[in-house]
């Protein structure tokens, strides 16, 4: 099932067209010049997009990549996703510390154990698979030690 946020196609064309104004470095006349080359008409003194229907609009779009345009995904979902995991690692760990189980509480221990467990070489190359790995072993680890984890990890 989609999610309930309904998606305004003319908002996101706006938002298209400025970041492909700035991404291919159009100056402002340039710019209003391809809107009206793509239908756009004068509106409080100046060629506006929100002139244009939404085929028109994406038909812009389109034109602009074409010319090179290409929009990139924001990483803010990536980032959250990531501090999420990270986050449930360092709450294990810090569990087994206080417990007695793990000796060192370091951050560069813990990212040397999660290496070693999850066989990679770094910590930015991490995948979903990795972070579950480390996060599955760490509780193991502290179950065996006798070690309370509650629901939250």
């Amino acid at each position: 099932m989609r999610s309930a946020r309904k998606i305004d196609h003319r908002q996101r064309c706006y938002t298209l067209l400025a970041i492909a104004k700035k991404q291919l470095g159009l100056d402002e006349d340039t710019y209003r010049a391809f809107l009206a080359s793509q239908g756009a008409r004068v509106k409080d003194g100046r060629i506006s997009a929100t002139t244009m229907s939404i085929g028109q609009l994406m038909g812009a779009v389109d034109v602009l990549h074409k010319r090179g345009f290409k929009p990139t995904r924001s990483n803010k979902y990536e980032q959250t996703w990531r501090q999420r995991m990270e986050g449930k690692i360092a709450k294990l760990w810090f569990l087994g510390y206080e417990h007695g189980v793990i000796r060192d509480e370091s951050k560069q221990a813990m990212e040397n154990w999660c290496l070693k467990v999850a066989g990679v070489a770094a910590i930015n190359w991490f995948e979903a698979k990795h972070y579950n790995r480390c996060i599955e072993g760490l509780k193991s680890w502290l179950k065996r030690e006798g070690v309370p984890i509650d629901g939250g990890c």
